[in-house]
């Protein structure tokens, strides 16, 4: 599943940004609105990012990020510049879409370096080791440059990091306590509402062939559903990603099947084999908008994905 997404970022990396834009100076690029603070004497901070230990001797007023941005303008950090998912018409996420007026796109992997010195940012966030070492010690020589191995850490992890680089750790930690008392509840109501339900989780990849999300990838979907929020998943549902047959579909034939709508092609419908599924037959299929997987990486995701699954489980 792993390898999986990190080929989809590598090509669609996601972008979002703030409430508003300031215009501080039109060849460098538009400022996102700075809504919170940094908190007092944070600086100098030292966090750890994938390539070792990066400090950062003040506090951020551009920001260029690629794959963060929700967590940059959750935390009200000032983000200058972001990368671009290629499969949006207007390369953006359709949920932070309106969000990101005025920050600079630079484009999909491999990054442009020099659109991202244009932007003369004074701090660079990236997912995974996603420069080469000629390019990672250019962009060091004018900004500090984190590079996140999101493999490995939960939302909640690296929230804080970004939190503890922006100089608005405790901040950060706000929002991850007001996310699990909501999360806390919505698991509550889910033990009412899907007691005993068995569900799976697919993304379509083209005819008859779907992804299968697991139980227990890191940081991923799975662990999401059928850990936090509580919900039981199906016998057949393997640990990790997988990909199916339509035929595999139905040998698991769950109770209740969650599926991202926009990559449901309408031939699905259709077909026998699908309407066979109890699910089907039951009217327990229920569509998550297109991009709740990637939303399970971030913060501002997090809780639009909670909200999503309260209003269509919990009503």
């Amino acid at each position: 599943m792993k390898a999986n997404f990190v080929g989809l970022m590598l090509c669609i990396v996601m972008a979002l940004s703030g409430c508003g834009t300031s215009d501080t100076n039109n060849s460098r690029g538009a400022v996102a609105e700075v809504t919170t603070n940094a908190d007092a004497n944070a600086f100098p901070v030292t966090v750890m990012g994938a390539d070792g230990e990066v400090t950062i001797k003040k506090e951020p007023k551009r920001v260029v990020s690629v794959f963060y941005e929700d967590n940059v303008i959750a935390l009200g950090g000032a983000l200058v510049g972001s990368g671009t998912v290629a499969n949006d018409d207007d390369g953006y996420f359709d949920y932070l879409a309106d969000k990101m007026q005025g920050v600079q796109q630079i484009g999909t992997y491999p990054y442009n370096i020099e659109k991202i010195i244009a932007l003369q940012p004074d701090l660079v966030i990236m997912a995974g080791k996603v420069f080469d070492e000629e390019q990672y010690k250019k962009l060091s020589t004018i900004s500090p440059v984190i590079q996140i191995d999101f493999q490995t850490m939960t939302w909640e992890e690296v929230h804080l990091l970004i939190g503890k680089a922006l100089g608005k750790e405790a901040a950060a930690r706000a929002y991850i306590e007001e996310y699990k008392t909501k999360e806390a509840a919505l698991k509550a109501e889910l033990q009412k509402t899907m007691a005993g339900k068995e569900v799976a989780y697919i993304t379509p990849d083209g005819k008859e062939k779907f992804s299968l999300w697991g139980r227990t990838d890191k940081g991923d979907v799975g662990p999401i559903l059928y850990d936090r929020f509580g919900l039981t998943a199906a016998p057949g549902v393997p640990d990790t990603y997988e990909s199916i047959s339509l035929e595999g579909l139905v040998k698991i034939d769950p109770e209740v099947l969650l599926i991202s709508k926009s990559y449901f092609p309408e031939d699905f419908k259709n077909m026998a084999t699908w309407k066979n599924l109890r699910a089907v037959k039951n009217n327990q299929v229920y569509e998550l908008d297109k991009d709740f997987r990637i939303k399970a990486y971030y913060p501002l995701g997090m809780m639009d994905n909670l909200n999503q699954v309260e209003q269509l489980l919990a009503p």
